[in-house]
């Protein structure tokens, strides 16, 4: 019997990622697509290359979270959603519902918290993950049970994360990036870092030192003007090391029967066994998925392209979407 794979999707991230790597993809309604058509893409890819069984999708919710509560220049530089995306987190969450592909969200956390959680939980239980991310924040979750799937280019071209090419790549270990960004800042999200130390400085001095907390604890050890940059910043980099962790005891609980691959969540959030057909899909190597429901007809191959002014619109969508069943309760 093959060894389960969990496939954890980090939904707010595949969505940006798609929508600015594809050119406008509209209904014939009008309605925009791209992101739909580019998450679908990214996540049907990631289920066929990685031979996962079973998934989930977490996503970050409007409301604040402890982050900006603490820190309230957190994520502020960043600009309004666009109004072409907007609307297609909802269709997303169809498409998702249709799937019946378990949803967890939650208040006060981002979903790289959520990721974080539900990675720790399936270590728990002995079933390795992959994280299908946008971004580079969930590299400190890579362990040997977790591996990290981002894009390079695009939404097709991607690299699997281990621990050994984390720390080729930043020249310290997954647990370390929090300590890392301590000292680097995170542009991104808008964390400070401090002021002349850059990449090569921080993995110098993480590689002799091994964390912040210790690097502090050795400061005399430094050259007087590093030691005093250090020394009037520190304040700063224990609370850039605390927002940059990701929480992993989020109050959220991993129901592998919801989130196997080509099952049916109910109202409890269990998951029927396929059928006959998805069986055999699986036992021929393919995730026993289901086709996208009407909502992305086209923008998942079923519907022809074409391109007008500057745009590329599709045909054979039929309006709206069949009304999709109720949520997984375990979202």
């Amino acid at each position: 019997m093959a060894p389960l794979l969990l496939a954890l999707v980090d939904g707010n991230a595949l969505l940006h990622r798609a929508y600015h790597a594809l050119p406008e993809l509209m209904t014939t309604k009008g309605e925009m697509t791209n992101a739909v058509y580019g998450f679908a893409t990214m996540v049907f890819k990631a289920l066929d290359d990685l031979k996962a069984d079973h998934i989930a999708v977490c996503f970050d919710l409007a409301a604040p979270t402890f982050r900006h509560e603490a820190f309230a220049a957190y994520k502020a530089q960043r600009p309004e959603t666009d109004q072409g995306l907007v609307p297609q987190f909802a269709r997303t969450r169809e498409l998702l519902a249709a799937l019946s592909i378990p949803i967890f969200e939650l208040e006060g956390y981002e979903a790289d918290d959520l990721l974080g959680t539900l990675s720790l939980q399936a270590h728990e239980q002995g079933i390795p993950c992959i994280i299908v991310t946008g971004d580079n924040d969930a590299l400190q979750l890579v362990s040997p049970r977790v591996r990290v799937l981002v894009p390079r280019r695009g939404i097709t071209d991607t690299v699997l994360y281990d621990e050994e090419q984390v720390r080729e790549r930043f020249g310290v270990p997954p647990g370390g990036l929090p300590d890392y960004k301590a000292l680097v800042g995170d542009p991104s999200d808008n964390l400070p870092g401090v002021p002349g130390v850059g990449a090569k400085t921080a993995g110098k001095l993480l590689q002799t030192y091994g964390s912040v907390e210790d690097l502090y604890a050795h400061l005399d050890e430094l050259p007087a003007k590093q030691r005093d940059t250090l020394r009037a910043h520190v304040d700063q980099v224990r609370e850039t090391k605390r927002l940059a962790t990701i929480v992993r005891d989020a109050p959220i609980t991993l129901d592998l029967d919801a989130c196997r691959v080509g099952g049916r969540a109910g109202r409890r959030g269990r998951a029927r066994r396929p059928g006959r057909a998805g069986r055999a899909r699986r036992r021929r190597g393919r995730p026993a998925v289901k086709p996208a429901p009407a909502l992305c007809r086209a923008a998942a191959g079923g519907g022809r392209v074409r391109r007008r002014a500057g745009h590329v619109r599709a045909s054979g969508y039929r309006g709206e979407a069949r009304r999709a069943g109720p949520r997984p309760a375990c979202r």
